[in-house]
């Protein structure tokens, strides 16, 4: 592999980590992207202190009807639910991470 296209690659990975960790309002489909770069830093050894289940996890959980389940709320509006998407990621991630 390029040594540049790797700086790349592993730039991507810790920038979504990064958004993931700290960002106020996630959508589902910017969460669902930035998860999958975390995915791949996993598979590629990049990230090590979260585990594929974590993501997994993450995945199903940050869809809209499976959040407002988890949440047992279903009258959140959009940004309510980006709201409390960005704070469960945020919170799921940094305890895996053992901040």
């Amino acid at each position: 592999m390029r040594k540049n296209l790797k700086n790349e690659i592993e730039d991507k990975i810790w920038r979504s980590y990064g958004i993931l960790t700290n960002a106020v309002l996630l959508n589902s489909e910017e969460a669902i992207n930035l998860l999958s770069n975390l995915r791949l830093g996993i598979c590629l050894g990049i990230i090590k202190n979260i585990s594929l289940l974590t993501i997994n996890i993450l995945n199903i959980l940050v869809k809209r009807a499976n959040l407002m389940h988890y949440l047992k709320n279903e009258k959140l509006t959009a940004e309510e639910r980006d709201l409390k998407r960005a704070l469960i990621i945020k919170k799921i991630l940094k305890k895996q991470d053992g901040e």
